[in-house]
């Protein structure tokens, strides 16, 4: 009889995984969640650590856009010599841990566009497995907080004021297009021997945003934006990954946005692939006491001044002269 008890109770052991203990902290500029959970003690050295959140309540499980947390070092590094590595995290939902066994490991969850407007029931799970994909560890946990009921994104670029020169249908003509890429609506320029007309979106934001800017990379894209009050247009570019680029704090009362076209794609270079695009802007609330956190520098006296020259390399004449 014991000997069947003793059996019964290590097939037990074998199958019940370790609990995971969650936290969950969401970044007020960023609208990201960072994800902070416990390694088991006994964990290999080599674990898969995969990440799934639910809409509704744990009805439906979904891959969650995770990547390690990473200093900013590290992640420059990475965007430049292994951009696949982060997108693999990103795409897949799962990253890889070394040696972490007892330790506390954080993922960062990139919300949007998984989550958008006002959820409730939002769970998030996380899985820990061996090399052999033997389940570890794992446990779930609740966000209570509506992430992003009041985040802004402008990714309608029909809405434009100049709506007449945006369209919606394959074209061979000159203007902006809307290109779909699967749940994404692309804005794509196709110029003629000219800089296209400039597109202005009546954002009616008032109080103080972070924003944030996202360019396709399929594979070289690059757009040109600036607000209402700005002297000059800030240009984003991205190389055969997207990358969503954090763009400024700013008090948005009486601004729009304005959507250009860099003089450096006029011509389609690179076999024509290179092209004004852009995927979205997403306008994020903060408070005025973030805001002048964030941007107190620029409010110390100045006590020097800097004089510096630019010249443009003659291969695009990047700007106009």
């Amino acid at each position: 009889m014991y000997r069947y008890i003793l059996v019964l109770l290590c097939v037990i052991s074998t199958v019940v995984a370790e609990a995971v203990e969650i936290n969950a902290e969401i970044e007020p500029a960023t609208r990201y969640v960072r994800l902070m959970y416990n390694v088991p003690s006994n964990a290999p050295d080599v674990i898969f650590v995969e990440c799934y959140y639910s809409k509704d309540g744990g009805k439906n499980w979904f891959r969650a856009n995770v990547k390690k947390y990473r200093s900013e070092t590290a992640e420059y590094i990475l965007s430049v010599n292994e951009p696949s590595l982060i997108d693999k995290e990103l795409n897949t939902g799962s990253v890889t841990e070394f040696m972490a066994g007892g330790l506390r490991r954080s993922l960062i969850w990139k919300t949007y566009p998984q989550i958008a407007g006002k959820i409730k029931n939002l769970l998030v799970r996380i899985k820990i497995f061996d090399a052999d994909h033997k389940l570890l560890s794992e446990g779930k946990t609740a966000i209570k907080s509506d992430i992003t009921k009041d985040v802004v994104v402008v990714n309608h670029f029909e809405r434009a004021c100049q709506y007449y020169h945006v369209t919606t249908q394959p074209s061979d003509k000159p203007g902006w297009q809307i290109v779909k890429n699967g749940n994404d609506n692309i804005l794509q320029a196709r110029e003629a021997t000219g800089l296209l007309e400039p597109l202005t979106h009546r954002v009616k934001l008032r109080g103080y945003y972070a924003i944030f800017v996202s360019v396709p990379g399929n594979p070289v894209s690059a757009i040109a934006l600036r607000l209402t009050n700005d002297l000059y247009n800030q240009t984003f570019y991205s190389y055969k990954r997207e990358r969503e680029f954090f763009w400024r704090f700013v008090r948005m009362d009486n601004q729009s946005l304005i959507v250009s076209q860099p003089h450096s794609t006029i011509e389609g270079r690179l076999n024509g692939s290179y092209r004004a695009r852009l995927r979205y802007v997403r306008f994020v609330p903060i408070s005025k006491e973030l805001y002048e956190q964030k941007t107190k520098w620029s409010t110390i006296k100045k006590d020097k001044l800097v004089f510096t020259y630019f010249e443009p390399y003659s291969w695009a004449f990047h700007e106009y002269v």
